[in-house]
């Protein structure tokens, strides 16, 4: 009877959870639990029977909070869970409050059974006949109002976040559409050579370009950042289990290609520096953090061999990012950003983090979503989040942080990349792909450029057309970039929004390019106070024309919006605190 969903089984199903699905344990082993967790009201169960009967080091925990299936050598934990023939899932609590109800009326094996040796055999107890008045039948699920006396669950809020600003063209809002969320096919994986004498290689560079390397150490203080690096280059991150893994499949592939460009590019690069000192800085923090860090390099390395609906997407991530660390902070600080002896693992924002992208980072078209899905505390962070949001609906989750992202800071910034005038700009939209989709999607692929006769288009924009040598590159005006976008439905209009128009001018008052003295504060502050800037970065935040005063009030998003890559708005909002708060 207990075969399989199509012959209608009287009895529950015990399951765990891999990485990717639930898996039903054997008939053996259900039995077994069952018997543990109904009959003998157990806390632990060593599981000892069918495919774990060799595997002598498993055990299921009942909590108060979940259940779980722990490998006892390593400490790692599955999620597990109880189902009846109907497909009823059930959480611990809702087990406990029927086996309290029906053990009133005698139908559960009373206490003194705590020792029993559990060898198989039949775990499904039948019911004794109701007695009067019991409304909630063993094993079935009691609703809200059953439990709360007939009152109306509560409201879940929809929104946690600010909606984000749209960004309005010609009296037109336009906000986040489709192909903002949409998941494209991914790229064939790179197999990068592996170095000669890696180890000595790494330690080499990391000398080279990350000042203080020596003193360096992560892993609560057990090993240098050296030697992690070239632990993960041999074999990954070993909190995502071997280099066999799903995780450090990608992960070792992603360091070799990195590793292999920084041995390729001559000391003292600054890109080379930058790629070498975030390596070394995310090693101080968690795996996970490493793991983010290594796959985002490895984007942006290869982003220049993407499509431009794709480098469109990976310059939009940083904005999706950015909205679920404003979701951590609004929902679980300050607890979150404490340290291990203050949080728990599964309180801590790198694990948080994980959780909310793991439920919603494939609706939302996030990049490399793999690490998350199998960070170590995942069940915990998303059992944490659900009771702080009061939901577990990750749609509902998605459309909030979906929402939150500021189609205006996105739109601008996109346009300061594309219309950067550097010539050594690091770019995240490359010129040449711009044209070559142009040429497929537009009817007039010329449009990209700038022209004369279109100068009323680009009135207000900093700068308002490009310099002598760059005027042969894409440039674009804001109606083409919208008409960009909207072919592609990244952005959508927006018909519900109504403009509010201040008494002042406020936004252009805003954008007025100060005097140059004002610049020219910025520069001489910038050049002797670089800190991780390229200069790259550094010829930007000049060009932008904002003033010393104003440059210490940015944060990361303003850096963004001035065209900055995400690793350099974090670099830029650090030197911007330096000087402190503006009098």
């Amino acid at each position: 009877g207990r075969q399989g969903w199509q012959g209608g089984p009287p009895g529950p199903f015990w399951s765990w959870k891999d990485d990717y699905s639930w898996k039903r344990y054997d008939t053996s082993t259900t039995n077994a639990i069952e018997m543990a967790y109904v009959k003998m009201n157990a806390k632990t169960f060593a599981l000892r029977t069918g495919h774990f009967a060799t595997k002598p080091y498993y055990r299921i925990l009942f909590g108060a909070k979940g259940m779980w299936q722990e490998n006892t050598k390593t400490g790692y934990r599955r999620k597990v869970r109880r189902q009846d023939g109907t497909n009823m899932q059930y959480t611990t609590t809702d087990i406990k409050t029927a086996i309290a109800n029906a053990s009133k009326m005698g139908s559960v094996v009373p206490k003194g059974s705590s020792s029993l040796a559990i060898q198989g055999g039949s775990s499904v107890i039948p019911p004794k006949k109701k007695a009067k008045g019991h409304k909630i039948p063993l094993f079935q699920t009691p609703t809200y109002s059953q439990i709360n006396g007939g009152s109306p669950p509560p409201e879940v809020k929809a929104q946690w976040l600010p909606i984000g600003n749209p960004i309005v063209i010609d009296g037109k809002a336009y906000r986040l559409g489709v192909g903002a969320t949409k998941k494209l096919p991914k790229k064939t994986s790179i197999v990068a050579k592996a170095l000669p004498d890696a180890n000595k290689k790494i330690a080499d560079m990391l000398k080279e370009e990350v000042q203080g390397v020596e003193k360096m150490r992560g892993q609560r203080g057990e090993l240098s950042v050296t030697q992690m690096l070239q632990a993960a280059y041999r074999q990954g991150l070993f909190m995502h289990g071997s280099s066999t893994s799903p995780v450090n499949k990608l992960i070792v592939p992603a360091l070799r290609h990195i590793m292999l460009w920084c041995s390729e590019t001559k000391k003292g690069d600054p890109k080379r520096k930058h790629i070498l000192n975030i390596l070394a800085d995310a090693c101080l923090d968690c795996q996970q953090v490493q793991a983010r860090e290594i796959l985002r390099t490895f984007r942006e390395l290869t982003n220049q061999a993407q499509t431009l609906e794709s480098q469109i997407l990976e310059f939009l991530n940083p904005l999706k990012e950015e909205a679920v660390n404003a979701l951590i902070t609004a929902k679980h600080s300050p607890l979150c950003d404490l340290d291990h002896t203050k949080a728990r693992p599964f309180q801590q924002r790198p694990h948080l983090r994980s959780a909310y992208v793991a439920m919603c980072g494939d609706l939302m078209a996030m990049s490399d979503t793999l690490p998350s899905k199998n960070d170590r505390f995942l069940y915990q962070a998303q059992a944490e989040v659900s009771r702080k949001l009061g939901t577990e609906d990750a749609r509902l989750i998605a459309k909030s942080l979906i929402d939150s992202i500021s189609v205006k800071i996105f739109f601008q910034g996109l346009l300061a990349d594309i219309n950067n005038q550097s010539k050594t700009a690091d770019r995240s939209i490359s010129p040449k792909c711009l044209f070559d989709w142009a040429k497929e999607n537009l009817d007039n692929p010329h449009s990209v450029f700038y022209e004369d006769e279109r100068a009323d288009d680009f009135k207000g924009q900093t700068p308002a057309k490009p310099n002598p040598d760059g005027e042969f590159n894409p440039f674009l005006s804001r109606k083409v970039l919208v008409e960009i976008l909207m072919e592609m439905k990244m952005i959508e209009w927006d018909p519900d929004y109504k403009e509010t128009k201040p008494n002042k001018p406020e936004q252009d008052q805003k954008t007025t390019i100060p005097a140059k003295a004002m610049t020219g504060e910025v520069a001489q502050f910038l050049q002797k106070n670089p800190g991780k800037l390229k200069q790259a970065s550094i010829d930007v935040i000049i060009k932008s024309g904002i003033s010393l005063k104003t440059f210490a009030t940015y944060d990361k998003i303003m850096f963004l919006k001035l065209g900055l890559t995400a690793g350099q708005a974090i670099h830029a909002q650090r030197i911007a605190k330096t000087i402190g708060t503006p009098k």
